[in-house]
């Protein structure tokens, strides 16, 4: 018997859906033929010679008109004329109509409901699942009046079972002529007990889709189950594996995705599915740096399997009947161990496994790089850094170690050209809703500005990130910070150039003390270094140009400023290195070889300066009388001496002088003085030689 033609804009619009839009002219123009084949072999044949050559697209084109022979369809125009009589009255139209369209969405749902319920996506043939799309497309009744309405289909042998019980009145009912009622309660059985089938047809089409790597059309078709079912975890689970798997990833929407599968815990659907979400949220913070997430994520999925584990093996174990006597104490052979039900067995070698492991490797990584960096290593450190930058490159965790390594070896102007570089590839390579990762690198780009001496392309830097992200507390911090430091710093050089050398000291350190983010630390230590070498202080002067040489090691300036330091402190042989230093910084830098000319002439001028001062002070010492000193009467014996000696000693010390007193550096320095007195007159009178010596008339000295 020649098989019912399907209309020809249906099958059209379905081979457009597959994109077969290509072909639809000459499939539609010999539908009657190809629908007529008893085989998909022959079909396949006819459709090469229809001109559809390659392989994939006939496959298709057979699912598509397989799935069009198994919807019920209208009676051509010869068939109307023959039933309805030409000519027939309108009422009888009108009836053949009503019937006709009953007929159809009745047909339709419950050839949709038959598909679910068995489970069979590639019925007639069917390679890519066409059928089950052509069923949920829910196609609208025709508008169009046939002539004669055609016979249903044939009943499925698992329809009885798979029908709701509205759908299976409706399909007992003899309409009284009217379609709506059949159409009623066909949306009705669709939008009630349908719906979950709806979700579990567009979840296996997406699944479909996804074992063929079609990612754009997997998402669609998850997006879909989650609009029939919006609880479905199942969806939700692979909507997240298709974010996770598209290129580039996208582990931000896998996460939005994924959240309330996590909020709900391992009772959303069952242990496999909160394991299946656990490991893919686990991925999804790998890939945004969140590894500590990401540990108790893969922790909690490895927990839901060795539980799901336990309850397949069960509470109780069995002992083998071929297994050996054995002692107890000793350890069993780890084949009964897992055959028994042990540890062994409980030790899942899975995805989340190797998630864990993985994570404990970059948390190691972070932790030995940040190790390596204080200890100076800094090559070391990078070379972690950078794998953890590789492992995470949707995250800021790597680059963000690699700057901090940088900054702290001196490296600034390399750390500078990393931030830039980390900024352009971020913001070049579209990744959506992660901005929120961008920030920590443009707040360390804008603190190395400052640090390399720029604090206006800093603060501008600043300015942008607050306007872009005005909750980020952080960076309001560093920009009130900088704003304050900066006061400070025009203050301090307005009272530097008036003279008020002190007046600067003090301003430079509260400008260090506001700078709460430390942009400003090097400019700042360098004018106070300046500051006190003026104000005479250099002591003070030479640990702040040594603290800002550690923010900036390769400034010339600095270390010209250090060498001064150095000098005033009569010590030649560091103020030298520093010139040197500066030399090879800069080989034409006039005030590095002026003073390394002065640190040449420096030696001869010391050794003179040390004789004059020797020469002094043997002559005060041979003035000086002892008795006179320890304020004691020529003749006093030993025990006198000793007590006078203890009692000035207490008086004099230079540490008790000044805490008792409160004196200044000139005070200190003569309390200095008398105690070196009182020690040279005690070891003249404690000594029977020098003694016997200076009292029958000779000096102090006693060669």
């Amino acid at each position: 018997r020649k098989m019912p033609v399907q209309p020809t804009t249906s099958l059209h619009d379905a081979l457009e859906a597959e994109g077969l839009g290509a072909y639809a002219a000459a499939i539609c123009g010999q539908s009657a033929a190809l629908l007529s084949q008893p085989t998909d072999r022959a079909l396949a044949d006819l459709l090469k010679q229809a001109g559809v050559l390659k392989v994939g697209h006939r496959q298709r084109a057979v699912a598509v008109l397989r799935s069009s022979l198994a919807q019920p369809v209208a009676g051509s125009a010869a068939q109307g004329s023959e039933h309805g009589g030409g000519g027939g009255g309108g009422r009888q139209g009108d009836g053949a109509n009503a019937q006709q369209a009953d007929g159809f969405w009745s047909a339709i749902v419950a050839s949709s409901l038959e598909s679910t319920a068995a489970g069979d996506l590639h019925a007639h043939g069917c390679t890519y699942a066409s059928a089950d799309e052509a069923v949920a497309a829910r196609p609208a009744p025709p508008t169009a009046a046939p002539h004669a309405a055609a016979p249903p289909p044939p009943p499925s042998p698992h329809a009885p079972s798979s029908l709701p019980p509205v759908e299976r009145a409706t399909a007992g009912e003899v309409d009284e002529g009217h379609g709506a009622v059949a159409a009623e309660r066909a949306r009705a059985a669709y939008a009630g007990g349908a719906q979950e089938d709806q979700a579990e047809l567009c979840r296996r089409r997406g699944n479909a889709a996804f074992e063929r790597r079609d990612l754009g059309a997997a998402r669609r078709w998850y997006g879909r189950a989650l609009e029939a079912r919006p609880e479905d975890p199942l969806a939700r689970a692979n909507l997240a594996a298709c974010c996770l798997t598209t290129s580039p990833p996208r582990p931000a929407e896998a996460l939005a995705c994924l959240a309330p599968l996590l909020a709900e815990g391992p009772a959303c659907a069952g242990g496999a599915v909160a394991a299946k979400a656990r490991l893919r949220a686990g991925r999804a913070c790998l890939l945004l740096g969140r590894v500590r997430d990401a540990a108790a994520h893969f922790d909690a999925a490895l927990a839901i399997e060795k539980a799901e584990a336990a309850a397949c093996r069960g509470a109780a174990s069995f002992e083998p009947r071929w297994a050996p006597p054995s002692d107890p104490q000793a350890p069993p052979h780890p084949g009964v161990q897992r055959l028994c039900g042990g540890e062994a067995a409980v030790q899942p070698c899975s995805a989340a496994a190797e998630g864990r492991s993985k994570a404990n490797k970059l948390l190691s990584h972070i932790a030995r790089a940040r190790a390596l960096s204080q200890r100076g290593r800094a090559d070391e450190a990078l070379y972690l850094a950078r794998s953890v930058a590789r492992e995470c490159p949707h995250g800021s965790v790597g680059a963000a170690l690699v700057l901090d390594i940088l900054e702290r070896a001196g490296r600034m102007w390399e750390a500078q050209c990393e931030a830039e570089a980390a900024i352009e590839a971020w913001r070049g390579g579209h990744r959506g809703g992660e901005e929120e990762e961008l920030a920590p690198l443009r707040l360390a780009h804008a603190r190395l500005l400052s640090l390399r001496g720029k604090p206006a392309e800093a603060e501008e830097a600043l300015r942008s990130l607050v306007k872009d992200r005005p909750a980020d507390e952080r960076a309001a911090a560093y920009l009130r910070g900088l704003r304050a430091g900066l006061h400070a710093r025009a203050r301090g050089n307005s009272c530097y150039c008036e003279g008020d050398y002190e007046g600067a000291a003090a301003a430079y350190s509260e400008g260090l003390d506001v700078d709460t983010g430390g942009l400003l630390r090097g400019l700042l230590l360098a004018n106070r270094a300046q500051a006190r070498l003026q104000a005479g202080r250099p002591g003070e002067a030479l640990a702040d140009a040594d603290a800002a040489l550690c923010v900036e090691p390769d400034s010339i300036k600095l270390h010209l400023r250090r060498a001064a330091c150095a000098l005033a402190l009569s010590r030649p042989e560091l103020a030298r290195a520093c010139f040197e230093r500066a030399l090879e910084l800069e080989p034409d830098c006039a005030a590095a070889a002026a003073g390394l000319e002065q640190c040449a002439r420096e030696p001869a001028g010391r050794a003179r300066r040390a004789e004059g001062q020797a020469a002094a002070a043997a002559a005060e010492e041979e003035a000086m009388d002892p008795y006179a000193v320890l304020e004691l009467e020529r003749g006093a014996n030993a025990a006198q001496i000793r007590q006078a000696f203890r009692k000035a000693a207490l008086r004099w010390h230079p540490d008790k002088f000044a805490a008792r007193h409160g004196v200044g550096d000139a005070q200190r320095e003569e309390a200095e003085r008398r105690f070196r007195e009182l020690n040279a007159a005690h070891g003249v009178l404690t000594d029977p030689v020098k003694k016997r010596h200076y009292d029958l008339g000779g000096g102090m000295r006693c060669d």
